[in-house]
């Protein structure tokens, strides 16, 4: 009897182990009832349902379903069969018992039977955790991710996941860019974080400590390390010599930090499907509980102070940057105004109508006598341009680098619009944030019988 990839368990939101070919002498798969009690039970020699093998699954979403296929040989009518395409959970027991009373925990009918295998379970591991500890003696390379974001780019998480790992001496960490906000990794031996920029008299610059790599790609705790810049898809790896706990952190995001610890080779550490697991769990709840919130609560328009309308530029909880202006079309009228108000905590946008130019670029490389370019933020980018008191849509206007700074006002950046027509915008620093504005005429325009310009795609 060959179930091909069926899982077969109670409905319950975790299940650890998935059930593979028919293996003489392993476990076997128990179908359950709608009554959500077992069809049989007893230790693994009195299950004829057929004899199965179980493999650790990774964690990769959590689809649970009905199985489409019909009833087997053994089983009583009314047997509900749910099919598991994705996981919810990675597997905490690894061991064919451990596995075993991972699914039986979650039976009614197996509970006594469960709790009795489980101490014993508990005592064979307390006895014998040096002899098999949870990895491998061999040095292994477990993959962080160094930011995430939602599926369409709108939400960015400014996080390490998971933000804690445990490793052994001889483990590489490889930290992986999944998101279009660029960040770094770095290691500071216990120093503060460096600045991200450094103006000074020939202009404003990104620091060379956060911007570039440092160090090798070993790491002993003594001296920094660091990835310089990465952007989405890039990776850095170190590899760790020496027992401790070693903090790090982003020098481009306030408060975006993680923990590497490490013990001795062959002390319990982080498996990969561990780490998967919590890295999933923390950014899930993040978009979960921080982002749709941030979102919902901006959706519309913003009071304002005497302007016609008020857009968000940006909403930020904590890790959550929702990079969208909100609302991101609006109408109005000829010598109305709008006020984009920042609603971000320390992460800084540009308002910018490029009237017909080309998208300037954000960083410009100055070549040096010696060494690596110095990386210029662009003042194209950085200052404001144009007069947003009186804007016809003809010439570029921008309203400069603008971020919140600690305990003060929310930024914001005000602009009449003079000329009636449909005008893009975007912040210049961030893939994607792109808003509308259609202008139309005003009543006295419209009276006066003047004509209105077509939409614009």
């Amino acid at each position: 009897m060959d179930f091909n990839r069926a899982w077969y368990a109670e409905d319950v939101g975790v299940i650890e182990h998935q059930w593979t070919g028919r293996v003489p002498g392993e476990f076997v798969g128990i179908p359950v009832t709608a009554g959500r009690s077992l069809s049989a039970c007893g230790p693994p020699g009195e299950l004829k349902d057929g004899r199965m093998s179980w493999e650790s699954v990774g964690l990769e979403g959590n689809a649970i379903r009905r199985a489409a296929h019909p009833a087997r040989s053994g089983w009583s009518d009314g047997h509900l069969r749910y099919e598991i395409s994705r996981l919810v959970h990675a597997a905490h027991f690894t061991s064919h018992i451990g596995g075993f009373l991972g699914m039986y925990l979650h039976t009614p009918g197996c509970r006594q039977l469960a709790r009795g295998l489980r101490i014993a379970l508990i005592i064979g591991l307390v006895g014998t955790t040096l002899a098999a500890p949870l990895n491998s003696h061999a040095a292994q390379t477990l993959t962080l991710s160094a930011g995430a974001q939602s599926r369409g780019g709108d939400v960015q998480v400014n996080a390490f996941a998971p933000n804690e790992i445990t490793i052994n001496v001889g483990d590489t960490l490889t930290w992986r860019l999944d998101s279009t906000e660029f960040h770094n990794v770095l290691f500071t031996n216990g120093e503060p974080a460096p600045e991200f920029v450094q103006a000074g008299p020939d202009g404003v610059f990104l620091n060379p400590v956060v911007a570039l790599p440092a160090g090798g790609s070993t790491f002993d705790g003594t001296g920094p390390a660091g990835s310089g810049l990465l952007n989405k898809g890039d990776t850095y790896s170190l590899t760790f010599t020496k027992e401790g706990v070693f903090p790090y952190l982003c020098a481009i995001h306030p408060g975006m930090g993680g923990v590497v610890n490490v013990v001795a080779a062959g002390q319990p550490a982080d498996t990969q499907a561990a780490a998967d697991a919590r890295s999933t769990a923390q950014i899930n709840a993040d978009l979960a509980e921080r982002a749709i919130p941030a979102i919902m609560s901006n959706i519309g328009q913003l009071p304002t102070s005497g302007d016609t309308i008020g857009i968000a530029a940006g909403v930020q909880d904590g890790p959550v940057d929702v990079q969208r202006f909100l609302p991101q079309r609006v109408t109005i009228r000829t010598g109305d105004a709008i006020t984009w108000i920042w609603k971000t905590a320390d992460v800084p946008h540009t308002v910018t109508f490029l009237g017909g130019e080309a998208t300037p670029e954000v960083i410009v490389p100055r070549p040096q006598p010696e060494g690596p370019p110095r990386l210029e933020l662009s003042p194209r980018v950085l200052a404001p341009a144009g007069d947003p008191t009186n804007w016809d849509g003809a010439d570029y206007l921008n309203s400069g680098f603008l971020a919140p700074r600690p305990g003060g006002p929310a930024p914001t950046f005000t602009v009449h619009f003079t000329s009636p027509g449909t005008y893009e915008y975007l912040c210049l620093l961030h893939e994607g944030m792109r808003g509308t504005v259609v202008v139309k005429q005003s009543d006295m325009e419209t009276a006066a019988g003047l004509e209105e310009p077509g939409e614009e795609g």
